[in-house]
């Protein structure tokens, strides 16, 4: 799994390497979406898709439920 991750470079959001950035960049009195979270969520659902699907039986019954690779 860990060589996929690398080659597809998803490997910095299943290690902790790239943290989740704010969802919003506040400034002054205005607020606008972020288009570094958008990107990372993307990448971390990528990661978790390619997990969920290497799983079997049991496992993936575990899984269920997690929405960020992280998170399970």
């Amino acid at each position: 799994m860990l060589p996929l991750l690398t080659y597809q470079q998803l490997l910095p959001y299943v290690d902790g390497s790239s943290p989740k950035p704010a969802a919003t960049i506040v400034s002054g009195d205005t607020s606008t979406a972020n288009p570094a979270y958008a990107k990372w969520i993307i990448a971390d659902r990528k990661a978790l898709v390619r997990l969920q699907a290497s799983l079997s039986g049991e496992a993936k019954a575990e899984a269920l439920g997690h929405y960020t690779y992280h998170a399970l």
